[in-house]
């Protein structure tokens, strides 16, 4: 191979290192982190079920013992797990509101308060339950 393949050869693999790196830290920096649940169930006071899956959270602005603090967490639960995650957080029982698509039914968390914060939200039943939580600390 004479020189010259060989730098050419160098260039376009030092191009391609830059590209795939450009896009790696483009996708890093677009796609938000998920927390875990440990973090959810620190920041927000609620215990969540083993089953829980957090889908979402923007708890950013949520800090305990910070008054008026907000934040949202979205996650799901085993269908069988609702009733527990209710009864554990001292939750109201979710009113339904109405059948959605996918055989699901929609339901509202009315907004009910503890000693650290309040909370209120939509819930999505069926197979599994799907949880979109606002919580303002108190």
């Amino acid at each position: 191979m004479s020189r010259r393949t060989i730098l050419v050869s160098w260039a376009v693999a030092a191009v391609a290192v830059i590209l795939i790196g450009t896009v790696w830290l483009i996708v890093t920096l677009i796609s938000p982190t998920i927390p875990s649940t440990d973090t959810v169930e620190s920041a927000t006071g609620l215990d969540l079920p083993e089953s829980a899956e957090i889908r979402a959270a923007k708890l950013d602005d949520l800090t305990p013992g910070q008054s008026g603090d907000q934040g949202t967490v979205e996650f799901t639960l085993a269908a069988d797990d609702l009733e527990t995650f209710i009864s554990d957080n001292d939750l109201p029982a979710p009113v339904v509101v109405g059948d959605v698509p996918d055989d699901r039914t929609q339901a509202t968390l009315q907004h009910s308060c503890d000693n650290d914060a309040c909370y209120d939200g939509d819930v999505l039943i069926g197979n599994d339950i799907r949880i979109n939580l606002r919580v303002t600390i108190e």
